[in-house]
């Protein structure tokens, strides 16, 4: 059971990261052929996160079965730590504190919990 839980998690965390990369380069490919303005790309860039938790949450929550909103809720925290790390070993200690944490905390945590209470 623990392991299945596992692996239910590592794929909904896939998922997520799969999705991620997708709406990324779509979103590259408009970013390159339209000219678009900095309001813009922060909206984007937000949607992407509340999708690609949204639907590592609803992955878990659909294979889970109980609690989903606790599940969707730890896909986004994993999602969230993988991409700070990422984050950190990319850009250095200085992209960590260019954004503003409480809202991609916030983003990812609420992305996975509707995804999750959505299953």
């Amino acid at each position: 059971m623990f392991n299945q839980r596992i692996g239910h998690i590592l794929k909904a965390l896939l998922l997520s990261f799969l999705v991620t990369a997708l709406l990324v380069l779509i979103f590259a490919f408009f970013m390159y052929k339209f000219n678009i303005s900095e309001n813009v790309i922060g909206v984007g860039v937000t949607l992407i996160y509340i999708i690609s938790c949204g639907l590592g949450g609803f992955y878990i929550g659909r294979v889970e079965g109980e609690r989903k909103f606790m599940w969707g809720c730890a896909v986004g925290a994993l999602y969230l730590v993988l991409l700070l790390v990422v984050s950190l070993i990319v850009g250095g200690e200085n992209s960590l504190l260019s954004g503003n944490i409480l809202s991609l905390v916030l983003l990812c945590l609420g992305g996975g919990t509707l995804g999750g209470m959505l299953a």
